[in-house]
């Protein structure tokens, strides 16, 4: 992945916003520059805590993507739960790296759950899955 992001002028207003939660940076920024070459505006947080902070804040954001079973796992968790109590219509794309795992939230109209290891190519389509949502 060469390309550089778009520059701001370049990203639509009508473009989904994605908020991708990880803590390793290198994860973090394949996923974004993958997803930002597709026409997502990209939002990045390192941890729950920082998710929690950027949608208290009032930040549009149209999908959350994270892993259940990240360093910051009990956080990602208590994640989950809080947008399913502040945010419940807001919809969760999350990876886990088992299926039992992925249980925790039965999917739905506004979760979906990609079991590891997954193509990083799955993603744009499970995005719109989710966008398409009624």
């Amino acid at each position: 992945m060469d390309s550089e992001p778009a520059a701001p002028h370049q990203i639509r207003a009508t473009s989904p916003a994605v908020l991708i939660v990880d803590p390793d940076f290198m994860t973090r920024w394949k996923t974004a520059d993958y997803l930002r070459e597709r026409g997502y505006n990209i939002i990045e947080a390192t941890g729950a805590s920082d998710a929690m902070a950027l949608l208290a804040s009032g930040i549009h954001v149209d999908i959350v993507f994270f892993d259940l079973h990240s360093r910051d796992a009990s956080g990602n968790r208590l994640l989950a739960e809080w947008l399913e109590e502040h945010h419940p219509r807001l919809s969760l794309l999350m990876t886990s790296k088992t299926a039992v795992e992925a249980t925790m939230l039965a999917p739905g109209r506004t979760h979906r759950v990609i079991v590891e290891p997954y193509e990083i190519a799955q993603l744009a389509g499970h995005l719109e899955s989710l966008l398409k949502r009624p």
